[in-house]
Parts: structure tokens; sequence; C-alpha cells
């Protein structure tokens, strides 16, 4: 049985490349990337239904966007003593859409899909981890149907929507049986979960400063799947069998708080801060379907974090944007649980983009993020074999195209 309870907590190993703090997506707009996420204020086309679904409320009319932000991690584990080794080079492509019809000058509609958790890691073959991961995948789908109105002369915004959740696993794992014999076992799942997001809007001093803020819910995704097991000795059977698996992650609840200033013409400036509650992962459990029995309870302990993001955007020509921006993103992972299973470290985040207006109703909107991981050395006992630094970066690229009508 010790076997299994070491093949299934690396669940979330894929978080290892993604592309914020833990295991969190946020580039979901090309704009917004290249801005640093320094949008919760200003924001004012689809993709408010992720960032402040009240940035919605912008009047009649249709408008919708469609996008992808590829990840393109290089993330480095080196153990005591050792050399470093990385994860095999791949690509998480996290695509998004939003739509919104304004019905009234007042009121709006939207619906919108993000992949806002997860990613993707495959591992050399026979490395010195390949009992804790070989590989394994992490994305959670999220569905967004929203309703925002204006009040106030359209001074005050307000939204609200419901988050619908779906998540999917794959994790592969060698297991050594003796000294000289190794197995394998792959764990897949899917889950679903629900919540809910609020936004609010307020234009302080109308074009010049404006105020927002927006809350996503937690959520508790619950899993089902199997664990399948390969080349298991006979003397071994009875314990590392296929069988049933379920697990709960509660995924965190979010609050950003954001400034738009506008303190001359042509240029749009953003600040904001947001807390991620990830203090709700202080452990990773699974349970068997079939005996009820826990086969591992494996400690995090994680801890709410807060970002602080800036960015800017400047009207170069009447059809072009030029934007920049800088964020910094600390991990919610105390040194004394940092394993390869679920790698992590504090994020410094760069940005450039750039937005073209191709006519009065279609625009393009690139954005582009360095993320710098900051060397972490893990200080868990020298007894698990596992101490070493954790570091490494990423480059993000996100398109956007979006059409209003």
């Amino acid at each position: 049985m010790k076997t299994l309870r070491s093949a299934v907590v690396v669940l979330v190993a894929a978080a290892s490349t993604a592309q914020a703090a833990g295991f969190a997506i946020d580039t979901h707009s090309g704009r917004a990337t290249g801005m640093a996420q320094a949008v919760t204020g200003l924001v004012n086309d689809p993709s408010a239904l992720y960032y402040n679904v009240a940035g919605i409320a912008t009047g009649k009319g249709l408008s919708f966007q469609l996008g992808d932000s590829p990840i393109l991690p290089s993330v480095r584990f080196t153990p005591a003593g050792g050399e470093s080794v990385s994860p095999l080079a791949s690509v998480s492509p996290p695509p998004h859409a939003f739509i919104r019809y304004g019905i009234t000058e007042d009121l709006a509609v939207g619906f919108g899909f993000t992949t806002p958790f997860g990613a993707s890691s495959r591992w050399p073959e026979e490395w010195m981890g390949r009992a804790a991961s070989t590989g394994s995948m992490l994305s959670v789908y999220e569905f967004n149907p929203a309703l925002a109105m204006s009040l106030f002369d359209k001074r005050v915004r307000l939204g609200l929507g419901l988050r619908l959740m779906r998540g999917t696993l794959e994790l592969h794992r060698d297991v050594r049986f003796t000294p000289d014999q190794f197995g394998s076992v792959v764990i897949g799942g899917l889950g679903t979960g629900e919540g809910y997001n609020l936004g609010l809007q307020v234009d302080v001093a109308p074009k010049f400063l404006t105020l927002g803020v927006s809350y996503r819910s937690g959520a508790v995704l619950t899993a089902e799947g199997r664990a399948h097991f390969e080349n298991v000795p006979a003397e071994f059977s009875a314990a590392a069998f296929d069988q049933g698996i379920r697990t709960e992650v509660t995924l965190p609840q979010t609050f950003r708080a954001g400034l738009g200033l506008n303190p001359m013409d042509d240029l749009t400036l953003g600040l904001d801060v947001l807390w991620t509650g990830w203090s709700s992962f202080q452990s990773l459990r699974f349970e068997s379907t079939e005996t009820g029995n826990a086969l591992s309870d494996t400690q995090k302990a994680w801890q709410d974090t807060m970002s602080f993001h800036l960015g800017g955007e400047y009207g170069l020509t009447d059809v072009i944007d030029v934007r920049a921006g800088f964020s910094f993103d600390p991990t919610p992972s105390p040194t004394g649980t940092l394993t390869p299973d679920l790698p992590d470290a504090d994020r410094y985040r760069v940005s450039l983009g750039a937005g073209y207006e191709v006519n009065k109703n279609v625009r393009v909107d690139l954005g582009y993020q360095l993320v710098l991981l900051k060397e972490t050395m893990s200080t868990v006992p020298a007894s698990t074999g596992l101490q070493g630094t954790y570091g490494g970066s990423a480059h993000v690229f996100s398109i956007t195209a979006g059409v209003a009508l």
C-alpha cells in the first residue's frame, strides 16, 4: 500500500509549469497580458468576464473575443550535491473566449470560457525523481455566464456571474518494487465544481480615475478516476492493483482591487493588488472508492499570497496601442513542504504588448510575459532525499482577436 500512497501525491505536479504562482493561470487576454494583468479598474472589453465582470456593462451591442496564451516553461530542479534536471520541452496552450451582449445601454449579459488553473510536465526517462513523477497534466476549464448593469449615469457598474468548472488530470510515475525492478502507474480523473464572481467599477473622477474591485469565490473540485498499474510483481499485487480513486481539491478564492488612471491624452495606467486564498490547499488526500481507505494524505500547508501588478498603455497612433508592465507574484508554498511533486517559487513577470485596430469592428491584441522564478531552496528533512533548489523561467505569448458589432 505504501507504493500506491507515494504514487498519488503527484496529482498537481503539472503546476510546475503554471504561468502564475501556485497552479494558477491569469493570461486570458492579449491586452491584459501586455499590462501585467493591471486591468481591474479599467477593463471594458469582453475579457472583463474574467478580470472584473462589472466591465462588460459598456452599452448596447454585441462583442466577442477569442484567443490563446501558449506557455513555454523552463523549470529546473537541482538536488543537493547533484546536477540540475528539467522537464522535457512542452507547450501549454490555455485558450480563452468571451462574448457580451448589451441588451440596453445599462444592462449586459455575457459568457466566458477560460482555463484558470493547470499546466503539464514530462520528465526524462529514468531521471532521479522517477518515483515521484514521470509526467502529469492538470486542466481546470471554467464556463462563466454573467450579468452586469450600470447606474448613476454609467459612473457605477456592477456585475455578477456563475462559475462552472470541469477539471481533468492525468499523471504518470515509476514504482520501485525492489532495488532492481520498476513498474509504473497511471492515474486519471475528472471532477466538477461551482462558484461565483462579483465585480464593481466606479468612475471616481470621470475620464481620469476609476476604481475597480473583483471577487472570485473558491470552489471544491470533487474528482473521481482510476489508478492503473503495470509490471507489478506477484508478491505486490495485493497492494498495487487497479482501483478507483477520489479526491477533493479546494480551488482558492481571489480578491482584486485596482485603479485605472488617465493622466494625459492617450496614456492609461493600471495598478492592481491581488489577494489569493491559497491557504485552502493544506493537504492533498486520496481515498479508494472501493475500500474507503485513505491512500494518501500529503501535507502542503500553503499560505495566502498578495501579488502586485503595474501596467501602462499608450496610444501610439489612432489604430496602434503599445503596452508594458511588471508584477511580483509570491509563491504560496513554504520551503518546508517544497518538493518535486509540486515545485514552486516567487515569480517576477515583465510584460510587453501591442494592440492594432484593423477597422472600427475588428482589433487584435498581442501580449508577452517573461516569467523569472526566484531560486528557492527546499528545507524539507534531509532524510527525504528531496532537498534541492528550484528555479527557472517561462515565456508566455498571448493573442486575442476581438469583434464588436
